[in-house]
């Protein structure tokens, strides 16, 4: 029998992130399997709130359940049991903000929790805003003091509103000041459900939407320490490059990180992320538009001239050594040293291998130089750099595409 068709490839840790977008529907659970899902997910989460929980005991020895129900906030009451935390509407559980709040647990501080009645769950609550605070609460009425969950009540304050769009928009705004705000992350990740889950329109929210499916089409993914998957193939972590970039510029590293995968399947580094954002942005922006054979030729080049390398953390500084080379012998050349005793007045010495702003603007002008001097077939966009620095092409891989050893 012919097994072949029933092979099927594993899924990527990529596609496994990606996953959590392909909803249209929201997804609800109890403050327990959010516990329990992070203990699982996490090596030694279960054994840090052991400690905490052996420590909140030492702190407080003789205080009870109904001594802290007594000083919660007064608002309406509902049972823990009958609240639900929507897995779409929250951000990723931060232990590290858990474990503050019990570290430094006091009754009155503890605010109400958001909810709303959605129309899916009958009887049941849905926290919007305040998971962190619901699961405190399970940690302390149920780990610590063994109360059973189904008599504990909690301090909520219900919305009126059952429009989706419009609690996820309050969950956005209010998000700030005393509470633990919305990383760009998290901002990014409430857009995408907003239009995958409440159906938005809100332009803003559809661009976000549309660049998450330009990254899943090449299993690339937004991270951060919350997840602790940072090194995972695909992982992006520099934010900020994708979010402040227009959705066509996106677009462009997608496509040049298809054919860069094929070569390197690692994380993205964000040097890497920046420079090459900084390189399509520069060309969009100079009305060069490459085609998708353009930037696979693009690929080539980087690749089998310094193996796309341009963080310094392989390959002992590849990129940047040579560019501080070039611009050193420029320097040189423009610049004549002082004699001794006369006043310096050359404009200051750059390191091209220390981070800074002027690495995009001599990386910009190296990069461009050597896909010109290797046969680049596109249309290359000029760049004058207002230095005036221009590599040599003794400064350059001596590489061609139409000359491949």
């Amino acid at each position: 029998m012919n097994t072949v068709a029933f092979i099927k490839k594993p899924l990527s840790h990529a596609d496994l992130r990606n996953a959590r977008f392909n909803t249209n529907t929201s997804v609800f659970v109890s403050a327990k399997q959010r516990y329990d899902d992070y203990c699982i997910f996490v090596p030694g989460a279960a054994t840090q709130m052991q400690h905490a929980i052996t420590e909140f005991k030492n702190k407080f020895p003789n205080l009870k359940w109904k001594d802290i129900q007594s000083k919660l906030v007064g608002a309406q009451s509902r049972k823990l049991s009958d609240i639900r935390i929507d897995d779409t509407m929250n951000r990723p559980l931060d232990w590290d903000h858990v474990m503050k709040i019990l570290k430094n647990f006091c009754p009155t501080r503890i605010m109400a929790v958001n909810v709303y009645e959605d129309s899916q769950l009958a009887d049941l609550f849905v926290a919007w805003d305040g998971q962190h605070t619901t699961i405190v609460l399970y940690i302390i009425s149920v780990l610590i003091f063994g109360e059973a969950i189904g008599n504990i009540e909690i301090p909520t304050n219900i919305s009126k509103s059952k429009s989706k769009e419009e609690i996820r928009t309050n969950f956005i705004e209010i998000n700030g000041d005393a509470q633990l705000d919305l990383s760009p992350l998290d901002l990014f990740e409430q857009k995408i459900y907003g239009v995958t889950v409440d159906g938005s329109n809100n332009p803003d929210w559809v661009i976000a939407a549309k660049k998450f499916e330009l990254l899943k089409r090449v299993e690339l993914f937004l991270t951060s320490v919350a997840y602790r998957d940072q090194d995972q193939p695909g992982a992006i972590t520099h934010i900020d490059a994708i979010i402040n970039s227009d959705l066509d510029v996106v677009e462009k590293f997608t496509n040049y990180w298809f054919y860069r995968r094929q070569l390197e399947n690692r994380r993205v580094e964000s040097k890497e992320l920046i420079h090459m954002i900084y390189l399509f942005n520069y060309a969009k922006n100079k009305g060069v538009d490459w085609t998708d054979s353009d930037i696979k030729s693009i690929v080539d080049i980087f690749w089998n001239c310094f193996s796309c390398e341009f963080t310094g953390t392989q390959h002992l500084n590849v990129f940047w050594k040579r560019l501080d080379s070039s611009y050193n012998i420029w320097y040189d050349k423009v610049y004549k040293a002082p004699e001794p005793g006369e006043e310096d007045f050359r404009p200051k010495h750059l390191d091209m291998k220390k981070n800074g702003t002027h690495q995009e603007t001599y990386g910009l002008a190296f990069m461009l130089k050597q896909l010109e001097f290797s046969g680049f077939k596109g249309k290359l966009p000029v760049y004058n750099h207002e230095a005036g620095y221009k590599p040599s092409k003794n400064d350059l891989w001596d590489y061609s595409i139409d000359v491949k050893s």
